[in-house]
């Protein structure tokens, strides 16, 4: 059963399936390969602190971030089929790009609060008055609150469609194969009608 698939072939199949963004993925799947992908970062990171040798990394790129972007080619098409696999739309993951989108529209409250020389002087660990703090708690939040709410949003309501079971087709998921209802209470279901197109009778 699909809702069965181990670890190891969760994996596979999701590396094999990388080009597929029509079929559907189910829960257990897609929460095993996020785990999967988990331990990679966990072993990647440690790669990366070996090679620094407890330097910082920010003057080059690191193992685990070339990892992490390889990676988004099979998690992108994953979140596709899970996401019909509940019977939705894999372009609900496109709320992710609206977070982006407003950067554009805040840009220069955030240019205006990372110039703040106050922020600068915050930084180095100077003590600030409680009308700076307040002004560059202000200029903060006209910068990033908006952005901030909004990826949270996007965040939690996409969460929750991953979370969600399987849908199957005789339940209105157009996006799941073509299944039979299972038997209720022992006793089977009357099969679908059969198709009246002459077409699928040849």
């Amino acid at each position: 059963m699909q809702n069965q698939i181990t670890f190891a072939a969760a994996i596979s199949k999701t590396f094999r399936s990388w080009r597929d963004y029509r079929g559907v993925s189910s829960r257990r799947e897609y929460w095993l390969f996020m785990l999967f992908t988990f331990l990679l970062g966990l072993v990647t990171n440690t790669i990366d602190n070996l090679i620094a040798g407890g330097q910082s990394s920010d003057s080059y790129v690191t193992f685990s971030s070339l990892v992490q972007l390889v990676l988004l080619a099979f998690v992108i098409p994953l979140v596709t089929r899970r996401y019909h696999d509940a019977g939705f739309s894999g372009f609900w993951q496109l709320l992710d790009l609206i977070p982006i989108t407003v950067v554009l529209f805040k840009i220069q409250a955030i240019t205006i609060f990372l110039s703040d020389p106050v922020l600068a002087l915050a930084a180095k660990g100077t003590d600030l008055s409680e009308e700076q703090s307040l002004d560059l708690l202000a200029k903060f939040i006209d910068a990033f609150a908006l952005i901030f709410v909004l990826a949270f949003a996007a965040g939690v309501f996409q969460l929750v469609l991953t979370l969600l079971p399987s849908k199957p087709s005789w339940r209105g998921n157009r996006f799941a194969p073509i299944t039979q209802p299972e038997p209720v209470w022992g006793y089977a279901v009357a099969e679908q009608p059969a198709s009246n197109d002459p077409d699928q009778s040849k």
